[in-house]
């Protein structure tokens, strides 16, 4: 991806310098500012790789070439990257956890007394960006009542769901579910009577 946003970059700038319409500069000027932003982002850290950066080409035109198979004439070309978890979210994700592993098992041992097994059976869904997949992590953290960093529950407990997101009909039944759990989790009551 890199390599093509350089040699994107390349191309533009000797278009530029062939040009003479002040309009068609202009044009070219500011894709070259976006590009060299893209190229910023993507050189950041000197590798590409992590769960707070990604890049989406996403196919907008279409146009038929002679043997029936369509040719992608137009694209476009989304980097995202930031949203980092910061420690306020982790901390208020560790609180959610343990305040929900309290009402679900008002006893001390409730949910620890678990068989460890089924303690790692359970999967927490997220959509695919980062910040979200590292707040469900410090949640697991906190509810399952676990040690250590982020990143190993991250990888075994937290799946990523962008069909949550994407699915009307499961969208309504996550947004459902959600909304009972944050009434059952404001509530003066334990959810399990002794």
């Amino acid at each position: 991806m890199l390599d093509i946003v350089r040699s994107l970059i390349m191309t533009s700038q000797a278009r530029l310098n062939d040009k003479v319409d002040r309009d068609e500069d202009w044009e070219i000027g500011e894709r070259i500012y976006k590009l060299k932003q893209v190229k910023s982002v993507l050189e950041r850290g000197g590798h590409f790789r992590g769960i707070n950066r990604k890049v989406q080409v996403k196919p907008l035109e279409f146009a038929a070439r002679n043997d029936g198979i369509k040719k992608v004439t137009k694209i476009l070309f989304i980097v995202k990257w930031g949203g980092e978890l910061t420690k306020t979210g982790k901390q208020q994700a560790g609180i959610l956890g343990s305040d929900f592993r309290h009402s679900l098992y008002p006893q001390e041992d409730g949910l620890l007394s678990l068989h460890s097994t089924y303690r790692h059976d359970l999967k927490i869904y997220a959509s695919d960006e980062g910040r979200v997949q590292m707040t469900a992590a410090a949640f697991a953290k906190s509810f399952l009542d676990l040690d250590g960093e982020l990143t190993p529950i991250l990888v075994s407990l937290v799946r990523k769901d962008h069909i949550l997101l994407d699915n009307n009909k499961r969208k309504r039944r996550f947004l459902a579910v959600s909304s009972l759990t944050r009434k059952e989790l404001n509530r003066s009551t334990p959810l399990i009577s002794e």
